[in-house]
């Protein structure tokens, strides 16, 4: 379940947050600065999809 799109009625006690976060960082010509954060957006969904409702996808931080 995405954080953003969720009430507090929504949130299990058994639940977990996942958090990703990526550095903005240049990767040469050919990838873009948040490679970082969409690789573990992109994980976080997938862990996601697997455990469904125990888990709180929270938004992607960047930094850097």
């Amino acid at each position: 379940m995405k954080l953003v799109e969720i009430t507090k009625d929504d949130i299990r006690s058994d639940s977990v947050g996942i958090i990703p976060i990526g550095s903005i960082e240049q990767h040469g010509p050919h990838l873009p600065l948040g490679t970082d954060g969409i690789i573990a957006e992109y994980i976080s969904v997938k862990v996601e999809e697997e455990l469904k409702d125990r888990v709180l996808l929270f938004p992607t931080i960047f930094y850097g």
